[in-house]
Order: C-alpha cells, then sequence, then structure tokens
C-alpha cells in the first residue's frame, strides 16, 4: 500500500510545522498500531508504504476506517488519507507493485476522503 495525506500541505502552512509534526506523528501512530511497525514505514513528508498480506488486509481496512473516522486531530484541521493498494504475485519485483499501488493512490486523491483504491 502506499498512503499519502490529503491537504496536509494546506495545514502544515496553516497551523505552523508544529502542528505538522502532530499530524504526522499522529498518522504514523494510527497506521502502526493497525499495520505494525514492522510493516509501515513513512518514505518522506507525508507518504508511507504498508506491507500486509491480502488475508489480513480487509480486517485491518476495516480497523483503519474506523480508527480515521474517530481521529479529532484529523477532523481538526481537514486532513484525510488516500490509500493505493495492490496485491503483488511472485514473480513480480517490489517496484512495479508498489508503481501500482502508487497510481491507485493517485486515483484516490481525485476523489478525497479517507479513500481507498486498488489498482490493477
Amino acid at each position: 500500500m502506499v498512503a499519502d495525506l490529503d491537504n496536509f500541505k494546506n495545514a502544515n502552512d496553516t497551523y505552523g510545522h508544529d502542528v505538522g509534526d502532530k499530524i504526522i506523528n499522529h498518522c504514523g501512530i494510527l497506521l502502526k498500531n493497525i499495520f505494525g511497525d514492522k510493516s509501515t514505514f513513512r518514505i518522506l513528508g507525508d507518504e508511507y508504504y504498508i506491507f500486509v498480506s491480502k488475508e489480513e488486509f480487509p480486517e485491518m481496512i476495516k480497523q483503519l476506517k474506523i480508527v480515521l473516522d474517530r481521529s479529532e486531530i484529523l477532523k481538526e484541521y481537514g486532513v484525510c488519507i488516500s490509500i493505493g493498494y495492490f496485491f503483488k504475485s511472485i514473480e513480480m519485483n517490489i517496484f512495479d507493485a508498489f508503481k501500482k499501488a502508487n497510481i491507485g493512490m493517485y486515483k484516490a486523491k481525485k476523489i478525497k476522503g479517507n479513500i481507498f483504491y486498488h489498482e490493477d
């Protein structure tokens, strides 16, 4: 999965970098609580890569939707998360899989609002 925060730049510019740091830390904690420390990586800025199995994915996404809907910090600053995901085959390399997930994430960003999008 590739996760990116929507409206983060606006919140960071409007409320200051201390609030931006608070949002980044909050999102990292939310994602790591659901997907695990060893599966969740902040790549740069407000973008995260997440590794989970196809079998675990549905339940974890249900949990994530609940947590995101309840997040007062995200609501307060108008930030949400767009996620693109792709289930990698054994034959596919990791870079191509993340390209597909990234395409899905950008499609999710167009929809907005804690959206998850699968890219085939």
